[in-house]
């Protein structure tokens, strides 16, 4: 059993320790880019990206029918997926795009307005944001009939939907909500949510989690009517600088090959015009690059939140690659059309060079990885990839996010000198009987000497501001 628990051990510090002291090619993974091409337009690796995703939706539309599940383990992916359909032609309806056919619309119309529909909105008032954008977009296209918006209306007079306390992003859902739908006395000001929220605490991207980053995109959606003109929504961008977290965020996703938030922080990006032109540019052509060979946007490998563990290996095959891709689909569906119609940022569209997998881009590439080796707390990795970096010619933004990432690194960093806080592993480790100076010696100190070798390098090489990153 000792045996057993120092291997547990070794296994969980192979990547700081081993892998910090060896070569420096090793510590890259290798990075799939699209081959070079000329991108002096993106507006047509958008346009394809839209079809691959539009086609997708349209094959597999059945799927999103929100009472077609037989068991209890469908019932909330069904109708999330549902919902966020509607929110898509909402969407596509706003910025003047439309699909060749009926039926998504037909779809959305009907079961919004079917009476199952409006009995779940009334039995659960507090779970409203279940079921808005439906009901929205049946009402923007004309579709909703009286009794449901009669529903609704009851629903909204309620106390029960006012009194749910919300984190700020659900809060910025519902402000959304009723200046689209036409709802006058929304108690909600967005002026006192925003400074509560991630948009004026932005997330560190080297330690930030999936749920962090998608409340930064969501607030900036709700914010910006998802690109939509509306006289209700401010004209300007929000008040806030995101542009750290929005880089940094796409570049480890790059990274790791997260298509679906990399859409999202895009989409993010483009309507706070935080993201640079040329990062756009390279970020579409690589979702191209990934739906190519397969024909859709693949989604992320994780397991749909909705689906309890193990409810989703006893789908069918179809269904399965329906909920693994869905979301990432409508994602790619609406950031398409929604970043098309930025004709007024112009340097979006400007000409520019080719797409080349240069030097340049491959070491933004590498920062993305050294994100995520921090995030996954591999830190003698990281320390080594930070090496690597140094004499990388970084320009902002990407400099900063080096910076925001070596800041993180030396906050591992204890008392006594030694890089990163052990207990749990330290723990596995010294399991009946093993020695705790073995763990220090042969674990610990490897990474504390590959993280104090990597940050001695950055600050002497001149990359840190003024006051240092710490």
């Amino acid at each position: 059993m000792a045996g057993r628990s120092a291997s547990i051990g070794k296994e969980w510090f192979l990547a700081m320790s081993d892998r910090a002291r060896s070569s420096e090619t090793s510590v890259w993974e290798p990075v799939d880019l699209p081959e070079s091409e000329p991108l002096e337009d993106p507006r047509s690796t958008l346009s394809e990206i839209e079809t691959i995703a539009d086609e997708w939706i349209i094959d597999n539309l059945d799927q999103f029918d929100p009472f077609s599940w037989t068991a209890l383990s469908g019932r909330n992916l069904r109708r999330k997926a549902f919902t966020e359909l509607a929110l898509h032609l909402y969407v596509a309806r706003g910025v003047g795009e439309t699909y060749s056919s009926s039926e998504p619309h037909d779809l959305v119309v009907d079961r919004a307005n079917d009476r199952r529909y409006r009995d779940l909105v009334r039995r659960n008032p507090r779970e409203l944001l279940k079921y808005t954008h439906p009901l929205t977009y049946a009402k923007v296209s004309g579709d909703l009939d009286g009794a449901t918006a009669t529903a609704v209306d009851s629903v909204l007079d309620q106390q029960t939907v006012w009194s749910v306390e919300r984190v700020p992003h659900r809060q910025m859902d519902l402000w959304h909500f009723c200046l689209v739908y036409g709802y006058a006395d929304c108690p909600i000001d967005k002026d006192a949510v925003l400074p509560l929220g991630s948009l004026n605490h932005p997330p560190n991207v080297a330690n930030a989690d999936l749920s962090d980053l998608y409340a930064v995109t969501h607030n900036l959606y709700y914010y910006h009517n998802f690109g939509v003109d509306h006289p209700a929504f401010p004209d300007d961008i929000a008040p806030y600088d995101l542009t750290t977290a929005l880089v940094g965020g796409i570049l480890r996703y790059i990274a790791v090959g997260n298509c679906d938030i990399v859409l999202e922080l895009l989409l993010a990006g483009v309507l706070q015009r935080q993201v640079p032109p040329d990062l756009v540019r390279f970020a579409l052509a690589w979702v191209r690059h990934l739906a190519a060979e397969p024909g859709y946007l693949p989604g992320p490998d994780e397991k749909p939140a909705e689906l309890p563990s193990g409810d989703l290996e006893s789908w069918g095959s179809e269904d399965r690659e329906w909920a693994r891709h869905y979301h990432t689909n409508l994602v790619g569906a609406t950031a398409t059309k929604v970043i098309k119609s930025r004709a007024d940022w112009p340097e979006l569209a400007e000409s520019g060079d080719d797409y080349r997998p240069s030097a340049e881009l491959i070491d933004r590439i590498r920062l993305g990885q050294f994100l995520h080796s921090l995030s996954q707390y591999t830190l003698g990795l990281a320390a080594r990839q930070l090496k690597g970096l140094v004499d990388a010619d970084f320009s902002d933004p990407y400099a900063t996010v080096l910076e925001t990432g070596v800041r993180y690194l030396r906050q591992q960093q204890s008392s006594d000198g030694q890089y990163g806080f052990w207990t749990d592993e330290e723990a596995v480790y010294t399991v009946r009987g093993n020695n705790r100076d073995a763990f220090r010696e042969q674990m610990v100190q490897p990474v504390t000497e590959a993280c104090s070798e990597a940050i001695e390098k950055y600050s002497n090489s001149g990359s840190e501001t003024e006051d240092g990153p710490g």
